[in-house]
């Protein structure tokens, strides 16, 4: 399997994860699988009611059902995945 990040995607990716640093970012990879299994990820888009912590973080159910009932009316736009950080904390 090989996965494709486009651009924009990339630095939603690096600007969540810097915007709440030193604790743990959370959001959603859309995109699509083509024919051949390879993942071309379009967009990333941050939860901003995750309860961050230091080492972990949990996405709040109801916002992220509401975003799932929008994303459902946007057919091209299809959830692949999720993503979250690792930051250093502590000793760690």
């Amino acid at each position: 399997m090989d996965v494709y990040i486009s651009a924009n995607a990339f630095w939603a990716l690096l600007i969540s994860a810097v915007e709440v640093y030193k604790k743990e970012c959370y959001g959603l990879l859309l995109g699509y699988r083509d024919s051949s299994d390879i993942y071309i990820v379009e967009h990333a888009i941050s939860y901003q009611t995750a309860q961050r912590r230091h080492t972990s973080v949990e996405k709040n159910r109801r916002a992220a059902r509401r975003i799932q009932k929008f994303l459902d009316k946007i057919p091209h736009l299809s959830p692949i995945g999720d993503f979250h950080s690792h930051t250093g904390w502590g000793d760690l």
